[in-house]
């Protein structure tokens, strides 16, 4: 079973990017650990990627639901890497809508 659960803030607005007609949006997560804060990348794909760049900016508490994802490359120094990346299936909105809707307000009364 590859499932992950994880519970953080937003360390950026999320962007969606399209490449073809993918949407997608590459986000980091920060999750308070144990040991201190651990900085989680994180990718999300259409209806889920597009309500995140809808509704969400850096700062925003979310659950993310998804699989952990291993990217497999050979530096220009020959080295062996590895990056391991988490696919959101679902994001869930943690915060409260009002944190949105002021951050709306102030930039309009600017």
């Amino acid at each position: 079973m590859n499932k992950v659960i994880l519970v953080g803030n937003l360390v950026a607005d999320p962007e969606l990017q399209e490449k073809g007609d993918k949407k997608f949006t590459k986000f980091t997560v920060a999750v308070d650990t144990y040991g201190g804060t651990e900085f989680l990348d994180c990718v999300a794909f259409d209806r889920v990627a597009q309500a995140m760049a809808d509704h969400l900016t850096k700062g925003s508490k979310v659950l993310v639901e998804g699989r952990l994802t291993v990217d497999k490359w050979v530096d220009k120094d020959g080295q062996n890497r590895r990056k391991l990346d988490i696919i959101a299936e679902n994001v869930e909105f943690l915060s409260p809508k009002r944190e949105k809707l002021a951050e709306q307000e102030d930039e309009l009364s600017l």
